[in-house]
C-alpha cells in the first residue's frame, strides 16, 4: 500500500507491531521472553556501487532512525528486549573508513553492510561494477 514512501511503511509497522507484540504475549504467556530486533541500513551498500550511492545511503540514515526508534518504542512498550543490529552494523559511522578491495577507501557502516550480508554481491546486482 506504500508504493515505496519509506514514512509510510514507518507508520504501518509502528502501528502493527503493538498488535503483533500483544497477540504473542497473550499467546506465549508473561513468562516467555520476546526478543525483537531493530534493523541495519541496507541502503549503505549502495556507497560507491551505483551513482548517487553515498547521497541515497546518508538520505535513507534518517529514514532508518525513526524507523528504529518506533521499533525501539513499540518493543520497550511490549515489555521485550532489542538486539541492537544497527549498532553492531555501525549504521551511524560515516566518519571511520577502512580499504575494500575493489570498492576502495569507504565508510566502515557500508564495509560492513557488503561483508556481512548479499547486498553488495553480484549475486544480488548482477554484473553492476563499482562507480
Amino acid at each position: 500500500d506504500c508504493r515505496g514512501d519509506p514514512t509510510c511503511v514507518v507508520r504501518q509497522i509502528t502501528t502493527n507491531l503493538p498488535h503483533i507484540l500483544d497477540t504473542l504475549r497473550g499467546h506465549a504467556g508473561p513468562d516467555v521472553p520476546i526478543v525483537g530486533m531493530n534493523y541495519y541500513n541496507p541502503f549503505l551498500g549502495f556507497w560507491g556501487l551505483v551513482p548517487g550511492g553515498r547521497a541515497l545511503a546518508r538520505v535513507n540514515q534518517r529514514v532508518w532512525a525513526v524507523f528504529n526508534a518506533g521499533l525501539a518504542t513499540a518493543y520497550g512498550d511490549a515489555g521485550a528486549t532489542v538486539a541492537d543490529v544497527a549498532a553492531t552494523f555501525r549504521i551511524d559511522d560515516f566518519t571511520d573508513t577502512v580499504v575494500v578491495p575493489g570498492r576502495g577507501r569507504i565508510p566502515v557502516n557500508a564495509a560492513l553492510t557488503c561483508r556481512w550480508t548479499w547486498f553488495c554481491s553480484t549475486t544480488f546486482f548482477g554484473t553492476l561494477s563499482p562507480k
